[in-house]
C-alpha cells in the first residue's frame, strides 16, 4: 500500500511512491499534479492511480527532492491558513501567497527585511486540486512550515497582515493515508549543525480548535477556490505557534521538523534579507 508520494529530480523530473520507508519510481509520471489530474479524470483515488505504475526502486540519497507539488504557472498555486482559529473558536482563513512563496526541501527561507524575527511554525496542511466543476478535491496532507515572526506577533498582534507576507516551506512528501487523530511533531532549530532548540507538540484533529472537515468547509464556502486545475495548500493552524518557545534565529541557522506518519524530514536553512532604504 502506498503511504505517500514525492517529487524528485535526477537529470529529469519524476514522481516516486514511499512504501514502508522505501521509494519506488512511478512510471510515466513527471509531476504529481499530472498524476493527480489523471486520477481525477479516471475517478480513482490517487494511490490507486499510482499503484499500477510502480517501477524500479529509487535511492533517495542519489536524487534531489523537490517540493511535493508545483505548477508551470506558480500564480495558479494558492497558499492559505486557518488564521485565528488557533487562538479562538473562529474558523476563518487568510491568504499567504502563491506558488512563488513556497520553498521546497533544502531551499532557503528568507526573513523579509521588515521582519523582527524568523521563527518556525511546523503544521499539517491539506493539498487540493480544483476539479473541472470547481470542486476542491483533497490530494493528501503535507508537513509544512508557516514561516513566522514571533517578535512581531507580540508587538503587532492586532495587525495580522503584517505577519502573513512570508515564505512557506513544504516537506517533501504528500501523505495519502487518512490523517491520524494524533500526530507528534518534533521541531528543531539547528545552529552549526547542532540542535539549538528542540520541542515536541501534538498536531492532527485532536489538537485543532475545529475538525479538519469544518476548516475545509469554511475555507471553500462561497466558491473562493480558483480555476479548474489550480492547486491549493491550506494550513490547519493548531498549537505549534507558541511564542514563549521561540528562539532568536541567526543567519545560516536551519529548521528541521519530523512528524509521526511521515517518512521524511522537512529541512530548510534560513537567511535574512538586507535592509532596503529609499534613495533621496
Amino acid at each position: 500500500m502506498i503511504d505517500s508520494l514525492i517529487q524528485f529530480e535526477d537529470g529529469a523530473r519524476g514522481v516516486a511512491a514511499l512504501i514502508g520507508g522505501f521509494a519506488r519510481r512511478i512510471k510515466g509520471a513527471a509531476t504529481l499534479a499530472d498524476l493527480a489530474e489523471h486520477a481525477l479524470e479516471t475517478g480513482v483515488p490517487l494511490a490507486d492511480a499510482a499503484a499500477p505504475r510502480l517501477g524500479e526502486p529509487l535511492n533517495l540519497r542519489m536524487v534531489r527532492l523537490l517540493a511535493p507539488i508545483d505548477l508551470p504557472d506558480p500564480a495558479r498555486l494558492h497558499v492559505s491558513d486557518s488564521g485565528a482559529a488557533a487562538a479562538s473558536r473562529d474558523s476563518g482563513w487568510r491568504y499567504r501567497g502563491d506558488g512563488r512563496s513556497l520553498a521546497g526541501p533544502g531551499i532557503v527561507l528568507t526573513v523579509p527585511e521588515f521582519a523582527l524575527d524568523g521563527s518556525e511554525r511546523p503544521e499539517i496542511a491539506g493539498l487540493y486540486l480544483i476539479a473541472a466543476d470547481r470542486t476542491p478535491v483533497r490530494i493528501g496532507f503535507v508537513l509544512g512550515n508557516r514561516f513566522h515572526d514571533h517578535a512581531a506577533a507580540r508587538t503587532h498582534r492586532h495587525f495580522p497582515a503584517q505577519l502573513s507576507p512570508r515564505p512557506t516551506a513544504l516537506g517533501p512528501e504528500v501523505l495519502l493515508r487518512t490523517l491520524p487523530e494524533e500526530i507528534i511533531v518534533t521541531s528543531r532549530v539547528l545552529r552549526d549543525g547542532v540542535v539549538e532548540r528542540e520541542r515536541r507538540f501534538g498536531a492532527g484533529n485532536a489538537h485543532l480548535p475545529h475538525p479538519i472537515a469544518e476548516l475545509e468547509r469554511r475555507r471553500f464556502e462561497g466558491g473562493i477556490v480558483g480555476r479548474p486545475g489550480d492547486v491549493l495548500v491550506h494550513f490547519f493552524v493548531g498549537t505549534s505557534g507558541d511564542a514563549e518557545a521561540a528562539v532568536r534565529t541567526q543567519p545560516d541557522d536551519a529548521f528541521e521538523a519530523t512528524a509521526t506518519g511521515f517518512t521524511l524530514p522537512m529541512r530548510n536553512p534560513i537567511a535574512f534579507a538586507p535592509r532596503v532604504r529609499a534613495k533621496s
